[in-house]
């Protein structure tokens, strides 16, 4: 299953739906950082009022890569 959600969020990645990342490291001295981004949502709608893109951040480590926190707005 897991495999399955990775494999979808990489083409996700590829077909553009990711878009305006930004990344900040918090310090020097802290091995974690904050990436933010908007993703279009899988689902298209004609009005774009109505289902704007999702705002999605995530804090993770540096050195492993492993995630501490996430949270989307969806």
């Amino acid at each position: 299953m897991k495999a399955k959600q990775q494999l979808r969020s990489g083409i996700f990645y590829h077909d553009r739906h990711v878009h305006s990342i930004e990344y900040h490291d918090v310090s020097e001295s802290c091995s974690h950082c904050i990436v933010r981004c908007l993703v279009i949502p899988s689902i298209p709608t004609s009005n774009q009022k109505k289902n704007p893109d999702h705002r999605v951040w995530v804090i993770m480590s540096n050195v492993t890569g492993n995630v501490h926190s996430a949270d989307c707005n969806c």
